[in-house]
């Protein structure tokens, strides 16, 4: 992306209220505007299939939790999870002819997948998700975060009404943590053009549709996400001081002090900077404040890397650069890297070129993100740097 078109995004960004990073300031979210059903099945529900979401609804005395693997920044309370992150996603598995998801969320959008058959839930609030008249036997279902918001959201987990069995929930599968912004988010990913209010916008965020999650499809693997649209890792779009990836990278609730025990990744896909670099620079000073930003830049993404390798000593670290935010970004994440080889440690450096950015407010569409998908992929597939002469490794996931 040229510089020009950089600027040219800010106003509409500013618009979408990213530039003061209203995420985790309680932002509220636009009413529904037009006619989004909050439960929508899609046309691969089998016959005799109901569902229906009771509001205030709780689980039967007679029902019983299903085990499921949850996956995403979560902190457990009682018996649930509360989550704000996006990205957050749990799957489980039964045998029977019912079951039900207990949720707590009037702001966000799901996907449950059931089988082969998609339910899309929107801003739904309290209560359960009851889907019945399943044909006997083993079944999956998955519930995934679509969207992204301020509010703190609940999920109680998955039930099974007296009859049905559970089974064991899907083995643990190599994760990927993708840490980032609103690219990573899947920002308005797949609206077919730019000019997008803020309804169609948040109507048109699918995470699960980003690169991360496609990359981590592609390679039989799971993803984490961390990521908040308008973040930095210094500083904010638009020049914000505020909050940024380096204060909050650590809390599993972004607008909460504190941290939750997690599984350690075994790749961390680190792909924050382009707010940090997004900002027209003084005309007078332009090329003085590059440089000295480019050299903090620098120095916190590699304070960044070491404590991502204190957290997981074996996980491969890539450093996911958007080339078309400069020159300055790019050399900033090569300085990094260097210096962490100097350590003895090593990193890889994807630099992505340009972008056709055609979704919501110049961010990547669905074919920008198989676009970087497929070059996530192919770098994880092969070797990983080796850090001596002649060491010789292998990828982390096998060719396909």
């Amino acid at each position: 992306m040229s510089g020009g078109k950089i600027w040219v995004m800010l106003p509409a960004l500013a618009s979408a209220g990213l530039l003061s990073l209203g995420l985790w300031a309680g932002q509220p979210q636009p009413p529904v505007t037009g006619p989004t059903p909050p439960v929508a099945t899609g046309p691969r529900a089998p016959a005799g299939m109901t569902v229906q979401f009771q509001a205030g609804s709780r689980p039967d005395a007679a029902m019983s939790p299903l085990p499921a693997r949850v996956t995403g920044r979560a902190a457990r309370d009682g018996d649930g999870y509360l989550h704000q992150w996006p990205g957050f996603h749990a799957t489980a598995r039964f045998s029977g002819t019912a079951v039900a998801l207990a949720i707590d969320d009037s702001v966000n959008r799901y996907r449950v997948t059931l089988d082969e058959t998609q339910i899309v839930l929107t801003r739904v609030g309290a209560g359960m998700l009851r889907i019945g008249g399943l044909a006997p036997g083993r079944h999956q279902i998955r519930l995934e975060k679509l969207s992204e918001s301020a509010q703190i959201a609940r999920f109680d987990g998955f039930f099974l009404p007296a009859g049905a069995d559970p089974l064991p929930p899907p083995d643990r599968a190599p994760l990927i943590e993708f840490v980032g912004d609103s690219d990573t988010v899947g920002y308005g990913n797949t609206a077919p053009g730019r000019d997008c209010t803020p309804e169609q916008q948040y109507l048109a965020t699918d995470t699960s549709m980003a690169y991360g999650p496609m990359a981590a499809r592609a390679l039989d693997a799971d993803y984490r996400i961390v990521a908040a649209s308008g973040i930095g890792l210094v500083r904010n779009l638009g020049g914000d001081h505020g909050p940024a990836m380096q204060d909050l990278y650590d809390r599993t609730i972004p607008s909460r002090p504190g941290t939750a025990p997690q599984q350690p990744a075994d790749v961390i896909v680190i792909a924050v900077g382009s707010n940090d670099f997004a900002e027209r620079p003084d005309l007078k000073e332009g090329h003085q404040n590059l440089m000295r930003q480019q050299r903090i830049f620098a120095s916190r993404l590699l304070r960044f890397m070491r404590a991502r390798r204190a957290e997981a000593p074996s996980a491969r670290i890539v450093l996911l650069v958007f080339g078309e935010y400069g020159r300055n970004l790019v050399e900033a994440h090569e300085e990094a890297r260097d210096a962490f080889a100097a350590d003895g440690d090593r990193a890889d450096l994807l630099i992505l070129p340009e972008l056709a950015r055609t979704a919501c407010h110049w961010h990547p569409s669905l074919n920008d993100h198989q676009i970087i998908a497929g070059m996530l992929t192919d770098l994880l597939q092969s070797p990983r740097p080796a850090s001596e002469p002649g060491e010789d490794r292998d990828g982390d996931f096998p060719p396909s």
